[in-house]
């Protein structure tokens, strides 16, 4: 990661599945990697236009609350939709897990 910053790379360049380095650290549940994306200056509330989905709701899907709750301190939008017209909430809700709350 530190390697990452330093070349000051693309925190926004999206990987051929259309991921982002803050949405696959959010997938991951890596709250402090999501965190220093965040500080250096990755897009909070993707398009998904052009991504499929937010960091929020795939942190949100593996209900990776630390992650969620540092996306959301940091001013991700829980109404964003991604392309299937769901927002975070509705992507949570989904999960047949009995943990779900956690995530709110």
């Amino acid at each position: 990661m530190d390697l990452f910053l330093e070349a000051e790379a693309d925190v926004n360049l999206t990987t051929g599945l259309s991921l982002n380095p803050l949405q696959c650290a959010a997938r991951a549940g890596h709250q402090h990697i999501v965190q220093r994306l965040l500080d250096a200056g990755a897009e909070r509330n993707e398009n998904p236009g052009v991504s499929f989905t937010t960091a929020l709701n795939l942190a949100a899907e593996e209900c990776h609350s630390a992650t969620v709750d540092v996306l959301l301190k940091a001013g991700a939008d829980h109404n964003v939709q991604n392309i299937q017209g769901k927002t975070a909430l509705h992507v949570v809700s989904r999960k047949a897990t009995n943990r779900w709350w956690v995530c709110f």
